[in-house]
């Protein structure tokens, strides 16, 4: 510590201010540790002195907010209480840590989880507001176990999916959050929707498995090319599904740049699992591709802007099939016919799924070329069900090289 004088409001009125950058100190000749520490923009009293073996500075407040002697008074009952072993530091962020509420942690989360997509954060905002906004305001340390259990329930009489993925969100959260408290010696709420798993209520939910059914391909894809020939573009995103597997966010957002024309492949860039996906075109594929009209960047668009309207289509096919086929219903279809025909390590890098934990098929790397023929065989088997003749084509159409180019 430097000089000390005692302290008055007079001294710390008349005490200039530092250069931009800089801080002094004036410490109190009276009480050993207490002081006004000076910056460029503000003067704030101080107590300073060693709590558990630790050197701890705690500001008290600003003058003149504050007068000298309620400040020095408050210096005294800090200097009792370091004595004794308490971290006035430390209570406060404890103080702050009981008040974060289930909506400030979401926001700390989302900003502060780089492996988060976009379109993920956007879910996790969506279905906790859907379902828990009136827990928004709440301490994460008022949310009991019990009000867990009631909400979860009530959810599940909506959707059982629905109700279990709430629950994750809200435990990813609050485990984020404990992972950031301990770290920093604060207290850490319980995770409440741990009651979920001691009792056993997590909702059992099948994974889906619908389908085009093989014996019903032909009437799927017929219906398709009537629409189509009656004008409604959203009739060929779901063929490019079916011949392709992809994600039907993949397809909406497929470019013309990430179209190759010598290669007769197609990029899907930034995917569910962060790399980009190259696929051959089978034959039909390209032929499909190369009869769109081009109406701007995205391959799938019309003059009115991007086809983003799926369900008239939907049901169209419902109307005239009785079948009810979602776009990821399609992604199944193509998995489930390539999974007959090639290896499961084709499968996985046609269909863009993560290896997981299956160390050999991460050492196993085929290029476009290599795909191009389980590619094929694919789309080939695919025509074969929906009753369509099997054209090659071995040059690339002239009209889609202008467009893309």
């Amino acid at each position: 510590m430097s000089d000390t004088i005692k302290i008055t409001d007079r001294l710390i009125a008349e005490t200039p201010n530092p250069e931009t950058g800089k801080q002094a100190f004036i410490w109190d000749s009276t009480l050993a540790g207490f002081g006004v520490r000076i910056t460029t923009g503000s003067k704030s009293y101080v107590f300073q002195s060693r709590a558990n073996g630790k050197t701890r500075r705690v500001t008290i407040g600003r003058f003149p907010d504050w007068t000298t002697e309620t400040a020095r008074k408050q210096a005294r009952k800090l200097a009792v209480d370091m004595d004794t072993g308490t971290d006035p530091n430390l209570v406060k962020r404890q103080t702050k840590q009981k008040g974060i509420t289930l909506g400030q942690a979401l926001t700390d989360y989302l900003a502060s989880n780089n492996n988060l997509k976009e379109r993920t954060q956007k879910d996790y905002s969506d279905v906790i507001n859907r379902y828990a906004s009136d827990w928004l305001n709440h301490s994460l340390f008022e949310i009991t176990p019990t009000m867990i259990e009631k909400k979860h329930q009530q959810v599940a009489k909506r959707s059982p999916a629905q109700a279990n993925l709430l629950m994750r969100y809200i435990r990813a959260i609050y485990r984020s959050h404990a992972g950031l408290a301990q770290i920093n010696g604060l207290t850490v709420p319980t995770t409440p929707t741990d009651i979920l798993a001691v009792k056993k209520q997590w909702e059992r939910v099948e994974r889906k498995s619908s389908s085009v059914p093989s014996d019903r391909m032909q009437d799927y894809w017929a219906t398709l090319t009537t629409l189509e020939q009656e004008g409604k573009a959203a009739a060929t995103v779901f063929k490019l599904l079916l011949l392709t597997g992809l994600r039907i966010n993949e397809a909406q957002k497929l470019s013309w740049a990430d179209i190759d024309i010598s290669n007769r492949s197609l990029t899907i860039k930034d995917t569910k699992n962060r790399k980009d996906h190259t696929l051959p075109m089978g034959d039909y594929l390209f032929a499909m591709i190369s009869k769109l009209p081009r109406h701007g960047e995205q391959v799938l668009m019309t003059e009115r802007g991007a086809i983003t309207n799926l369900r008239y289509v939907q049901q169209a096919v419902l109307k005239q099939t009785g079948l009810w086929i979602s776009p990821h219903d399609l992604r199944r279809t193509f998995a489930s016919i390539a999974a007959e025909l090639l290896p499961a390590y084709l499968l996985k890098r046609l269909t863009n799924h993560a290896n997981g934990a299956d160390v050999t098929l991460g050492y196993v790397i085929k290029s476009v070329a290599d795909l191009r023929e389980p590619m094929q065989k694919v789309e080939n088997a695919i025509l074969s069900l929906a009753g369509q003749n099997i054209v090659q084509i071995t040059k690339p159409n002239l009209t889609l090289v202008q467009q893309v180019a």
